[in-house]
């Protein structure tokens, strides 16, 4: 079993993997939180009181608690959740809770096995609570009037996002580089062919 910084519990065979939230929430209106949670193991033992069988694979009964924004308790399960043979087995619960006023709302999620108790450290999450939409991230764009909004394809420039590649131009210089370094060295190599006989 990989080693994590996720809580985990059952010796590292489930996973607390997030607590999901919205970045911002309208007060008072209810939202949803997702809690990933993954089942790691390979094989369980017949006898530890957590297993239970599904369809295909055994796994472990284990319900996931929430502790919402204003206090309250809520349950998911208790659920079977499967184990796989190669990798985890990956299961988002989603619960619906109620924004506070104002503020931020807070939410807290940990997994608890259903027979033997164990479970796995909290995580937490938390939102903006307002009614006034959030900003949105300055894009780099100017009001100059000058057209812009190209695709960054043709416009001489390399995409800035990370990952988001290089322009046409760029490349097409590229490619005339090593086709003049190609000439050169042909002529040169021509050259060489006539002093030399």
């Amino acid at each position: 079993m990989a080693q994590t910084n996720q809580p985990t519990t059952k010796s590292g065979n489930i996973i607390l993997r997030r607590v999901s939230v919205p970045d911002q929430v309208d007060p008072g209106e209810p939202y949803e939180v997702d809690v990933k949670v993954s089942n790691g193991a390979g094989f369980i033992n017949p006898w530890d009181n957590d297993r239970c069988h599904g369809s295909a694979y055994d796994g472990y009964k284990l319900k996931v608690v929430l502790t919402g924004p204003n206090g309250e308790e809520l349950t998911k399960g208790p659920v079977c959740h499967l184990r796989t043979t190669i990798g985890t087995k990956d299961e988002t619960y989603t619960f619906t809770v109620e924004a506070p006023q104002s503020g931020r709302a807070e939410v807290s999620a940990y997994v608890e096995m259903e027979k033997s108790g164990k479970r796995t450290d909290a995580l937490e999450a938390s939102t903006v609570v307002s009614s006034t939409p959030a900003e949105q991230p300055d894009t780099g764009s100017s009001d100059d009037g000058g057209g812009g909004g190209g695709s960054g394809l043709f416009d001489g420039s390399p995409d800035p996002t990370p990952g988001g590649g290089t322009s046409f131009d760029t490349y097409a210089k590229g490619a005339g580089l090593i086709l003049v370094l190609i000439a050169i060295a042909w002529l040169a190599d021509s050259g060489a062919s006539i002093a030399g006989d």
